[in-house]
């Protein structure tokens, strides 16, 4: 599918113009031809060329009415974007008509299309990931693009919309460690709203509740503290004195493998990342480590 599927709404509305222009006069002038004939005001031959006049008075017209809406919608477009300076945002009506058809699959391949063609339209990207979500029971594939979009330079309003899809995701999918995480993403980026004050909620009423009691972050001297608190039944986030890569580590800790593995999939470990050296645990950095840390109240700054 190239740029010409996405104008299929306009080629569309071209081609109904020009049915009901020529349809219309050449319905006319038959009605004008049989009425000369029938009155004997015109012969066979004039009537014929009547109605051979129609059609070609119809097409005219049509490429008359195309050129006179055509011209208009582009003076508003100037006149909103500044005289023409700013390039015209691409729209979505194709892929929103098959989706309302509910075409969901062929309204995913229209988006992506149109993202080949235009990278930089994070918006297509966010309604790709908003279809995979609703409509095509891809919640995974929907957080690939939401935080795929966060990479790539967005907006305030942007980055506002993708922190909301998703903490709505992570919550609709059972997943409180990741849901935390960007409650607290959400309310320090927007601190000063009201929808930041609703996430700074949030994040007092989870970390408040029974599901936050058992985690717990130690530092890195507090490696007894830590398996002990493991071995009594809670969840250890203990920092590593070594860095894997130059990045920060900690190391996750419980008090068997059945509550290891079970805290490790909260926060999006694979059963397999488990190590089993002298002590049981999981090594957390990056988006886990982040993760971990918010489950235990602390930041990860």
């Amino acid at each position: 599918m190239s740029r010409l599927s996405q104008n299929l709404g306009e080629r569309y509305m071209a081609l109904l113009t020009l049915v009901l222009c020529v349809g219309s006069v050449s319905l006319m002038a038959a009605a004008v031809a049989f009425s000369l004939y029938w009155k004997r005001e015109v012969g066979p031959l004039g009537a014929a060329g009547i109605l051979l006049l129609g059609p070609l008075i119809g097409l005219a017209l049509s490429v008359m009415v195309l050129r006179v809406t055509n011209a208009a919608s582009r003076g508003l477009v100037k006149a909103v974007t500044g005289a023409g300076n700013i390039a015209r945002a691409p729209g979505y009506s194709y892929q929103e008509s098959l989706a309302t058809r509910g075409k969901y699959a062929e309204a995913a391949d229209a988006y992506r299309s149109h993202i080949a063609d235009w990278p930089d339209d994070l918006d297509a990207r966010m309604a790709l990931a908003a279809l995979s979500r609703d409509h095509l029971d891809d919640p995974a594939g929907a957080e690939h693009i939401y935080l795929e979009v966060r990479t790539l330079g967005p907006s305030a309003r942007q980055e506002f919309a993708v922190g909301n899809a998703l903490i709505d995701l992570y919550h609709a999918t059972g997943q409180p460690g990741r849901e935390l995480t960007e409650l607290a993403r959400f309310a320090g980026r927007f601190g000063d709203t009201e929808a930041g004050a609703r996430a700074r909620e949030a994040l007092r009423r989870i970390k408040s509740g029974p599901g936050m009691t058992g985690w717990r972050y130690f530092g890195s001297r507090q490696v007894g503290d830590a398996r002990r608190w493991a071995a009594g039944g809670g969840i250890a986030v203990h920092e590593n004195i070594w860095k894997s890569r130059g990045r920060r580590t900690c190391h996750l800790l419980a008090r068997d493998q059945a509550s290891l593995l079970g805290a490790a999939r909260e926060i999006g470990c694979a059963d397999h990342w488990i190590q089993r050296t002298r002590t049981l645990h999981f090594d957390l950095v990056d988006i886990y480590l982040e993760r971990a840390l918010a489950r235990c109240g602390v930041t990860s700054g």
